[in-house]
This record gives C-alpha cells, sequence and structure tokens, in this order.
C-alpha cells in the first residue's frame, strides 16, 4: 500500500504537538515539521506547499485529538488530552511515494538554479523584512479603507507571512549546498 507524503507529515505533526501541551501556532508547527522530516521532504518553497497543505486541516482529520482555533490572523493548534495520552502509540507510516509524488519530485530534480546566490539573497530578503518590521502599521485604521483597498492590505499580510516563513528557512543559509528547495 502507497503512503502518501502528507499522511507522514500529519502523523509527524501530531506527535509534535502532543509534545506542546499549550499548542503551537501553524506555522511553528509546520517549521518543526519541516526540520523533523527534512531529510525525508525538501520543506515548503512557493511552488511546493506540501507541509502547509496537509497540516492545515489536520483539525477536520483528527478533531478528537486536536483543536484550531482562529487568534486574530493567525491559526493556533492545541492538542486535546487524548492525542497527549495517545502520543506514544501514534506511529510514523513509512512513505512509498505515489506515482505522482515521484513525478513531482523528478521534475524538481531536473531543475537547475546554479546562477542564483543565496547569501546575497538571504541579506536582501532579511533587509526587505527589517525594513517592513520597522515601520509602525499598527496606528493604520482600516475602517476607512475601501473593499479594494481591503484586498489589498489582506494580500498584503499574506505576502508578508511567506516572507517571514522564508526569513525562517534560511536563517542559517551560508552557502547554495545548505539551501533546501
Amino acid at each position: 500500500m502507497r503512503i502518501s507524503a502528507s499522511e507522514v507529515i500529519r502523523k509527524t505533526a501530531l506527535i509534535i504537538l502532543a509534545s506542546h501541551p499549550n499548542g503551537l501556532r501553524f506555522t511553528d508547527l509546520k517549521f518543526k515539521t519541516e526540520e523533523t522530516l527534512v531529510d525525508t521532504f525538501p520543506p515548503d518553497d512557493y511552488k511546493n506547499g506540501k507541509f502547509r497543505s496537509a497540516i492545515w486541516d489536520l483539525d477536520k482529520r483528527y478533531s478528537e485529538l486536536l483543536l484550531k482555533e482562529k487568534r486574530g490572523a493567525l491559526s493556533f493548534f492545541t492538542p486535546k488530552p487524548k492525542l497527549i495520552e495517545e502520543k506514544d502509540q501514534i506511529e510514523i507510516p513509512l512513505f512509498a511515494p505515489t506515482s505522482r509524488e515521484k513525478h513531482v519530485e523528478n521534475q524538481r530534480e531536473g531543475r537547475s538554479d546554479k546562477y542564483v546566490d543565496y547569501v546575497e539573497f538571504k541579506a536582501k530578503l532579511t533587509e526587505i523584512i527589517a525594513y517592513i518590521e520597522s515601520k509602525k502599521i499598527t496606528d493604520v485604521n482600516v475602517d476607512y479603507f475601501t473593499k479594494a483597498e481591503q484586498r489589498n492590505a489582506i494580500k498584503a499580510m499574506i505576502y508578508l507571512e511567506g516572507l517571514m516563513d522564508l526569513k525562517y528557512s534560511m536563517q542559517y543559509v551560508q552557502r547554495e549546498e545548505e539551501f533546501r528547495y
């Protein structure tokens, strides 16, 4: 029987979540899962959202084991006592890629990003995020935004969240060989 990458990711995320009884933000759970499975699957990037997709609906698949709450713009996963009790009984299945996953991986291996200077990219990204973080956006009153401006503000928040994810994943990159897709 083929075990999808998503199922391996979900089970790993459940074990990680069980180790944090106070819960984790969605992004923290995603990063911890990526770190745990770094040798099995490449971390998410702008083309691949395997971890993001697998973890996002954990509450629907395992509603008896965890809660997902919205706290402002953030999603927060909290383990139920049942998950904490059954943590040792959760088995991470052995990954057996489906034919679609094999095809995607073959395509990924064939691409060449030889001419990208990762250290320079990391520095530029860090500079952009530092600039954004230095701005005081808490003083902005969105009550007077038009619908189009509200949509653009939401898009900007989504892009900023993506930049923060990228900053987190690249914080230790020193050379091209260390950058994982």
